[in-house]
């Protein structure tokens, strides 16, 4: 039992049924009735997959095909490929001879009942017959972990006699009693030992992805068994490997799937990376066109969130200030995925860098942000919530803005300023300082000359709305309006909301402080934020 464990990296209870399967013995919560149907289930599979195979060797149009998608014999024998005649009931007949009955048949998920309806010159009513789920069709067959059939999926037989518009291209066996697709990584039976060996594995969206990859090198290859990537999928992987890199197309649809995939792996402590393919290539059309590139692929994945990263700096200039919206509305739902802090960190200090924002405002942002499996996978919905109030002017930057708007306009009130630098933020502490020792800045703005970066930066839209007043529309201002007074009733409004913010800030400390443990340090933070308070109450008494 535990060599099994170990070695199949099954769970105790897996480990049972796997043994108990292969002596035969039936487990005392399984009713025998059920395995009866599931043995008799399993064998019109293995039949069943040997009319296709049959069918295949004897069938030039299906083998003219395959060999068209670039597969050769090695591959299409190793993955046991088959082919379905064109007919409504070759197999279902071929099962008969076998001594299968209908419901078997049935719930194989190999036939499919019709009903007939009678009428007055055929007055049978309500007779029903079997006739064959896969028809004209290169057949893929799903196999579980102890290399039993389960199922199969059917790709339509190009030029066939069926209507293209009407069939739809690829077909799969329906959840039976032996086959549920969300527990089914189509391939992972026949590399599970490779995967195994590597430690990784590459997952793909296609069954003819996965044949492709396989021939030209890529051995430890699975892909999703049609349906999106579950849980159950990637804890059944976990057991065999901790890396996984993505293949999956690069349409709309395909990168909700990458982005959802990446979603439920991370939360599993897979390690991501992105296989690098052209946007109009999948993998499989990439190995037929460079065969010889296939083996070099993996040493060329990609970090998944430099994938993203990517992405937006390829796809955007980052100088504008509503791309960088977009950038936060791309890439913080994408980081919030990551269950490592560590990593999240890293990946919000290269974001902060990358768009030019302060850390502080990423962090900010990035607390109230969900991540792409809390919110959903539209990303035109979450380019209107994330972010959207990031950017918006704080009352504290408005005042500063508004009071530096004076100081520019109003030369000789900059003076007023010296006693109140520490209290702007902190990008214009310094232009703060510079207007509160100038006395011609006005001269100065004009002729461009010894101005401070951040004052250039701001420009005449960012200087405040008195700076872009001329003695003419300030004749239009009420008649008690005095500049002085505006200037000292804005500089004690800053000060007042700056202290509240830090006393806001130092309160979040001591609360850190004290779950940590740290009391001296927390008593010296309640004795600093005492001081702020005593101060605060004094402007509003």
């Amino acid at each position: 039992m535990k060599f099994v464990m170990e070695h199949e990296r099954m769970e105790f209870s897996e480990a049972l049924r796997f043994l108990a399967d292969k002596a035969g013995i039936v487990l005392e919560k399984q009713d025998p009735k059920l395995l009866t149907l599931k043995n008799k289930v399993l064998d019109v599979l293995k039949e069943s997959l040997r009319f296709y195979q049959f069918h295949l060797s004897r069938g030039a149009g299906a083998q003219k095909y395959l060999r068209s998608r670039g597969l050769r014999d090695e591959t299409i024998g190793f993955f046991s490929l088959g082919f379905a005649p064109l007919g409504w009931q070759n197999l279902y007949l071929f099962l008969k001879k076998q001594g299968f009955d209908d419901n078997a048949i049935e719930q194989s998920g190999m036939a499919i009942r019709s009903h007939l309806t009678g009428s007055a010159s055929s007055p049978q009513v309500n007779q029903t017959r079997l006739y064959d789920r896969f028809r004209s069709r290169v057949i893929f067959p799903i196999f579980d972990n102890n290399q039993r059939v389960i199922g199969f999926s059917g790709r339509i037989l190009p030029a066939s006699d069926q209507s293209q518009d009407t069939e739809a291209k690829y077909i799969n066996t329906p959840e039976t009693v032996v086959y549920q697709k969300g527990r089914v990584l189509y391939g992972f039976s026949h590399t599970q030992n490779e995967i195994r060996a590597k430690e990784q594995a590459v997952l793909v969206e296609g069954n003819l992805d996965v044949l492709m990859g396989w021939q030209e090198g890529l051995k430890n290859i699975v892909a999703v068994s049609g349906t999106g990537l579950t849980e159950f999928q990637l804890k059944n992987l976990a057991r065999s490997c901790k890396k996984l890199v993505l293949s999956f197309d690069m349409d709309k649809a395909g990168e909700q799937a990458t982005d959802r995939s990446i979603g439920i792996a991370s939360q599993l402590g897979f390690e991501l990376s992105i296989l690098p393919l052209p946007s109009d290539k999948d993998l499989a059309d990439y190995a037929k066109d460079f065969p010889e590139k296939v083996s070099e692929l993996l040493a060329q994945s990609k970090n998944v969130m430099q994938y993203y990263f990517d992405n937006i700096s390829n796809s955007l200039d980052l100088s504008l200030l509503e791309n960088k919206k977009k950038a936060l509305a791309y890439l913080l739902p994408r980081i919030k995925l990551l269950k490592n802090p560590v990593e999240q960190n890293e990946w919000l200090t290269r974001l902060s860098s990358q768009i030019k924002v302060p850390e502080r405002m990423i962090f900010e942002e990035f607390e109230k942000t969900e991540s792409l499996l809390e919110a959903g996978f539209d990303g035109d919905d979450l380019a209107n919530d994330v972010g959207s109030g990031m950017f918006m002017k704080t009352r504290q930057e408005r005042l500063a803005e508004k009071i530096i708007g004076l100081a520019v306009r109003f030369p000789e009130l900059g003076q007023k300023m010296k006693d109140f630098c520490d209290y702007f933020p902190f990008r214009f502490k310094g232009l703060a300082r510079f207007l509160s020792e100038s006395q011609n800045v006005t001269d100065d703005l004009d002729s461009g000359k010894q101005l401070p970066s951040a004052l250039a930066e701001l420009g005449e839209n960012g200087l405040g709305y008195f700076y872009l007043l001329g003695d003419y529309e300030l004749s239009f201002l009420p008649e008690k309006f005095s500049p002085e007074n505006e200037m000292e009733r804005s500089l004690f409004e800053l000060k007042k909301t700056a202290l509240r913010a830090k006393i806001f800030e130092y309160n979040l400390a001591i609360k850190e402080a004290e779950q940590s443990g740290n009391i001296q340090r927390s008593d010296m933070l309640l004795k600093e934020m005492s001081l702020m308070l005593s101060e605060l109450k004094n402007f509003e008494d």
